[in-house]
C-alpha cells in the first residue's frame, strides 16, 4: 500500500502511529488504521464504468511489474504449489473417502495447468467484488481491500475479471442447466481483453497462458 501510495495509485492510505509505525497491537490482536475513502459499492456497473476499472487494473500491474515485496514469504502467492498444498491440507481436514477422490481429481486437473516460469509477475489485487471498488458520481474512485493482494502472474487480475459464461449461469443455478448445453458467451470476456490491452499490452507467453491462468484462478476458488 505504502509503495501503491507513493506512486499516486488509487488506493486508501494507511496510518502510522504514534511510535512510527503502521502496525499496532490491540488486545494480543495487531491492526492497521486506513484512510476513508468515499464513494458507492455498484453491484452492476455500466459498460463505461467497467472500462475505468479495466483501466485501473491494467495500471496496477504496470505499476507494479518489477515490485518485489519485503515480506512475500509471509502471505499466500497464487501458484500451482499453493494451490496443491491448500487443496491437501483441507482433504487431510474433512478425512473422508469423498475428500480424497475430490483431492486426485483436484492434481490431476492442476497437472494440465502449464506455467512457465518466463510467465512476468507483480503484485495482483486479486479480488474485484463490487464491495471492493468505489465510484463517486458515476466515475472510479478507488480500489480498496487489499487483503487478497499477492506477488503471482500478472494476468490474475485480468484472469479475475474475466467471466466467460451467459449472465444465468450463476454458482446457485448451474444446477438447473444439462451437461451438453451451451453455457458460453465470450464476447464479454474478448472486450474485457481488448479494454485491458489498451493499457498494458500482453507479451506472447501471456496470451499463451492466460487460460492456464484463469483455470488456476478457478481452482484457487475450489478451495
Amino acid at each position: 500500500i505504502k509503495f501503491l501510495n507513493e506512486k499516486n495509485y488509487t488506493c486508501p492510505t494507511q496510518y502510522k502511529n504514534k511510535q512510527g509505525k503502521f502496525v499496532g497491537i490491540y488486545r494480543n490482536k495487531p491492526f492497521i488504521i486506513f484512510e476513508f475513502m468515499g464513494g458507492k459499492h455498484l453491484k452492476k456497473p455500466n459498460k463505461d464504468q467497467k472500462r475505468q476499472l479495466i483501466r485501473r487494473v491494467a495500471e496496477l500491474q504496470n505499476i507494479t511489474k518489477n515490485y518485489h515485496p519485503l515480506y512475500k514469504k509471509y502471505r499466500w502467492n497464487y501458484d500451482i504449489d499453493l494451490c496443491k498444498r491448500l487443496a491437501q491440507k483441507e482433504a487431510k481436514k474433512i478425512n473422508t473417502p469423498n475428500s480424497i477422490k475430490k483431492l486426485k481429481w483436484f492434481n490431476e486437473e492442476l497437472s494440465k495447468i502449464k506455467l512457465p516460469k518466463s510467465l512476468p509477475k507483480g503484485i495482483c489485487h486479486c479480488d474485484f467484488h463490487s464491495s471492493n471498488v468505489l465510484f463517486e458520481k458515476g466515475k472510479f474512485k478507488a480500489i480498496i481491500d487489499f487483503d487478497d493482494a499477492n506477488y503471482t502472474f500478472l494476468i490474475f487480475d485480468l484472469a479475475s475479471l474475466i467471466n466467460p459464461f451467459i449472465p444465468a449461469f450463476e454458482w446457485n443455478t448451474w444446477l438447473k442447466f444439462e451437461k451438453d448445453v451451451n453455457i458460453f458467451d465470450f464476447s464479454e470476456s474478448k472486450w474485457i481483453v481488448s479494454e485491458y490491452i489498451k493499457y498494458r499490452p500482453l507479451k506472447n507467453n501471456e496470451k499463451k497462458y492466460l487460460f492456464d491462468v484463469f483455470k488456476l484462478t478457478i481452482m484457487l476458488d475450489c478451495i
